[in-house]
């Protein structure tokens, strides 16, 4: 195996401090799992191996001193496993203003400040809560509901092309929206 170099911050590296990794190809890095001694002393820079011989070169953590290593053995220092890429198969997130097909479920933060009654401008069109027309201001959210300043965070599923369910992520439904052309109201 060729190692051909390392950085400091790279994807592969499992922990948050400053880690060494080393590629065979220059595309593909793994963090070398090197000694807790030698990375007490050293934040490793730089991987290279010339002739055989594996040389780290870092900066002292105790210093601004660049230190050189080389690597005692014949074989190079073996790799940490690469954690597995996270997938998220949570719904997209979504803008005031995106286009949703029926049937999506979308996370979207409704913005609470005058109430509940209008959600969005999804698919161009507005969307008021049903029974609340012209977007007069509402009921506030209940405090068990996952604010961030003044938004909710949860989830908008669009049912069919005239209206859209809102719920929180426990699944609890807040409100059923329906489509409108009329302008939202603004407050003041």
């Amino acid at each position: 195996m060729t190692w051909s170099g390392a950085t400091s911050t790279s994807p592969a590296a499992t922990s948050p401090s400053r880690s060494c990794c080393a590629s065979d190809d220059g595309a593909t890095w793994a963090e070398l799992d090197l000694p807790a001694d030698l990375l007490s002393e050293l934040w490793p820079q730089l991987v290279v191996e010339r002739g055989g011989e594996l040389t780290i070169i870092g900066r002292s953590r105790s210093s601004e001193a660049l230190l050189v290593v080389t690597w005692e053995g014949d074989e190079a220092p073996p790799t940490r496993p690469v954690a597995p890429t996270p997938t998220d198969d949570r719904p997209r997130f979504v803008r005031w203003d995106a286009e949703l097909a029926v049937g999506e479920t979308v996370r979207f933060p409704l913005y609470t400040h005058c109430g509940i009654s209008y959600l969005a401008n999804f698919n161009e069109r507005h969307w008021y809560l049903e029974g609340s027309p012209g977007g007069l201001p509402s009921p506030s959210p209940d405090d068990s509901w996952p604010m961030v300043g003044e938004s909710v965070l949860g989830l908008a599923t669009l049912l069919d092309e005239e209206t859209i369910e809102y719920s929180l992520p426990s699944g609890e439904v807040v409100g059923t929206y329906v489509a409108s052309d009329q302008e939202p109201f603004i407050c003041d």
